[in-house]
């Protein structure tokens, strides 16, 4: 099934809404398409709404609030090249090497490498079958 992103979903409904069809019919087609990851009934209602209105730009709008600062990318490659070193460091020691608080490091681990504690070391969250006879063979 096929997995895109924000604003190629937003084309798709834009072309389908161009030539007539109405929302239910969109969103059935996404969802054969696309299956339990296509955009919700309402995602879809909402973006023909706005076309209706006379929106016509599939990027998102700036929001308000603050940036994201100490999760990037750069501080993520960082996570994983200490990790990568020593997969037994604590979240603390981490957070320490890193310059960056507890809980952005916490998240880091947890929600952008997928990785969780197990016997001291880190590892990712769902074990492939490799991973599993690997760590079998330790």
């Amino acid at each position: 099934m096929a997995q895109f992103s924000r604003e190629q979903y937003r084309f798709c409904i834009f072309v389908e809404w161009q030539n007539g069809t109405d929302v239910g019919t969109i969103y059935e087609k996404l969802a054969k398409a696309c299956g339990h990851i296509a955009p919700s009934l309402r995602t879809v209602q909402h973006w023909v709404k706005s076309f209706n209105n006379g929106r016509d730009c599939l990027k998102d709008e700036p929001r308000s609030g603050r940036p994201r600062e100490a999760v990037t990318q750069k501080n993520v490659e960082n996570v994983r090249n200490i990790l990568s070193e020593d997969p037994h460091k604590k979240i603390e020691e981490l957070a320490n090497r890193t310059g960056i608080s507890y809980g952005s490091t916490y998240t880091i681990l947890h929600k952008e490498l997928e990785l969780c504690k197990l016997t001291a070391k880190w590892v990712p969250h769902v074990p492939t079958m490799l991973r599993l006879i690997v760590r079998l063979r330790l």
